[in-house]
Formats: C-alpha cells, structure tokens, sequence
C-alpha cells in the first residue's frame, strides 16, 4: 500500500492552518491509511504553488485545496478551512488516481 504525502501550506501562526492540519490529521486516521502529513511554512516552498490564500493542501505534489476569501472585513479577508468531508473526498481522491486502491476503514 502506497504512503500518501500531505502537505498543508500556510502560516506558522495561521489559526486556519492549524485547524486544516487538524482537520488532516482526524481524517487520515478515522480512514486508517498511511500518510507523512507535513506542515510547510516557508514562502519559498509554499510559492511554487498558485496560492492566492492560504492554507492549501497538497497531496502527493498536486494542489487540492486552496483556501478561498470568502468575506472582507474591516481586518482583513475572512479565509475558508476545508470542512472534513471535503478533506476525505480529496484523500479517496488521492489514493485512486496514485493507484493506493479504495481501501479503507469505514
């Protein structure tokens, strides 16, 4: 069974970071699969990407999910998290198109 590599992209201090890498993390062992997830916080690894807000998630080197601004307040743009069944989606996604195979834990 091939090992997935998850990469969140995004701020050291990112609270939408954080809760992504979570979200992740849940994720990957509710299903019972095998992934290195890492958090990336360097620009200059994160700016191979065409990341317009963070946080994005990247598996197996292909861009999945990149946070969209979804209001603008007075602050600053509010940013969007993946909800967790996006980040399933993505992960099954993931694993049939590197040839993982479907499966997994239900």
């Amino acid at each position: 069974m091939q090992t997935l590599k998850i990469e969140i992209l995004g701020g050291p201090k990112c609270r939408y970071t954080q809760t992504t890498c979570e979200r992740v993390l849940k994720i990957i062992d509710e299903l019972g699969i095998e992934a290195n997830v890492t958090r990336v916080t360097r620009a200059a690894e994160i700016a191979i990407y065409p990341l317009e807000y963070m946080p994005g998630i990247v598996i197996d080197g292909r861009l999945v999910y990149s946070s969209q601004g979804e209001v603008t307040t007075p602050y600053g743009v509010q940013l969007t998290v993946p909800a967790e069944e996006e980040i399933r989606e993505m992960v099954r996604q993931a694993r049939l198109t590197s040839g993982a195979g479907p499966s997994e834990r239900t």
